[in-house]
């Protein structure tokens, strides 16, 4: 990859040049194979990423060591931001498919971070969504029986993963059942049977492995 792809992305637009290049030139290029550990849980780990192509799953082991899936990120998207405040992580990030990112040290960030507000702002706003984000599922697990929860996940990685398709949005994040049941904590034969009643209401069709919202207006309204 090369600098221009940052000066693309919608973080970065309107930063200023020598900000952006300073990034990069402290930012090094990493690979993961699908299914690969980026960093684990309960360790210091001085690396904040920046995902440039693929999907990453940020994950947490329960206390009977079963490993829960939390929430996915992908292109564009940064994570382990938290590294900054130099305490052990408390979850852990795998790739969920082949994935290519930039990781920069802490200390290089907080750098760049003091010397350009703007950029500074930027870090602040991407810590912002990610924290929105983690709050708008924990209201969700605690309120919501399990039907809308399904529905709120589909209906938010239609949102950031759909593709129009005629007139129904695929999603393009490669995800398999056991994936889904994992991020919401439910089985997969509960998963299952809820897939197929909202295939009963005209809100979803299954395809192979794909799953095509046909309705997404009424998705989180039944």
């Amino acid at each position: 990859m090369d600098i221009n792809t940052l000066n693309n992305f919608k973080d970065f637009k309107g930063l200023n040049a020598n900000t952006i290049k300073s990034f990069f030139n402290n930012s090094k290029f990493l690979t993961f194979k699908e299914g690969e550990t980026i960093y684990d849980e309960r360790i210091c780990h001085p690396y904040i990423y920046l995902i440039i192509d693929g999907f990453v799953v940020i994950n947490k082991i329960s206390a009977h060591g079963k490993e829960r899936y939390l929430y996915f990120l992908s292109r564009e998207d940064f994570f382990n931001q938290h590294a900054i405040d130099s305490r052990d992580t408390t979850i852990s990030a795998k790739a969920h498919t082949d994935t290519m990112v930039l990781q920069i040290h802490k200390e290089n960030l907080l750098d760049i971070m003091q010397q350009d507000f703007d950029f500074n702002l930027m870090i602040i706003s991407v810590i912002g969504k990610l924290t929105r984000r983690i709050q708008r599922q924990l209201s969700n697990t605690g309120i919501y029986d399990s039907k809308y929860r399904l529905a709120a996940k589909l209906w938010k990685l239609a949102k950031d993963y759909g593709e129009k398709v005629d007139d129904n949005i695929c999603l393009t994040i490669p995800l398999t059942q056991f994936d889904l049941s994992n991020t919401l904590g439910i089985s997969r034969e509960t998963l299952n049977r809820l897939l197929k009643d909202m295939e009963k209401e005209n809100l979803l069709f299954l395809d192979g492995r794909k799953i095509i919202i046909t309705n997404l207006d009424d998705l989180i309204k039944k």
